[in-house]
């Protein structure tokens, strides 16, 4: 689906909700997971929710996602990702990535500055929308509808 610029690809979608159900609920490992997601789309939902859920995992080796290590806010994101994921709305926040500069993150590891350690740029950390109740949905509104969805 395309959508003003943003492309919305459902099929894909599905198949990463369906991956990150089955990885949440500890049918698959993180590598059949990591290997499977379609994060190569073009749909940014599917990009953000990739690299959001990437912390829960170790790329060092293979393994079932131990669920009792989550906090309830972890699993709250989860199913968030995955009710996300099984919507066509497109995602209208910032990328996940590394946004700063070298020098920054020089100084952050260094700890030259008084702030907590973070690869994100600071006015994204700040921002902080990757942390609300609702995200990956752009608001509470958006993620109530979402989840009364049939």
């Amino acid at each position: 689906m395309h959508n003003g610029n943003a492309m919305i690809n459902a099929k894909a979608r599905q198949e990463g909700a369906r991956l990150l159900t089955e990885f949440f609920d500890g049918k698959i490992t993180n590598d059949e997971y990591n290997d499977a997601f379609p994060s190569g789309s073009v749909d940014a939902g599917l990009d953000v929710v990739y690299r959001r859920i990437w912390v829960y995992y170790s790329d060092l080796h293979s393994h079932y996602l131990d669920r009792q290590q989550l906090s309830e806010d972890d699993v709250a994101l989860f199913r968030r990702c995955i009710d996300f994921l099984n919507t066509d709305l497109e995602y209208n926040g910032r990328p996940i990535g590394i946004f700063n500069s070298i020098a920054q993150t020089v100084r952050n590891l260094l700890r030259l500055e008084e702030r907590p350690l973070s690869l994100f740029a600071s006015e994204a950390v700040e921002a902080s929308e990757f942390f609300t109740a609702w995200w990956p949905f752009a608001s509470a509104s958006e993620y109530e509808k979402a989840k009364h969805r049939p």
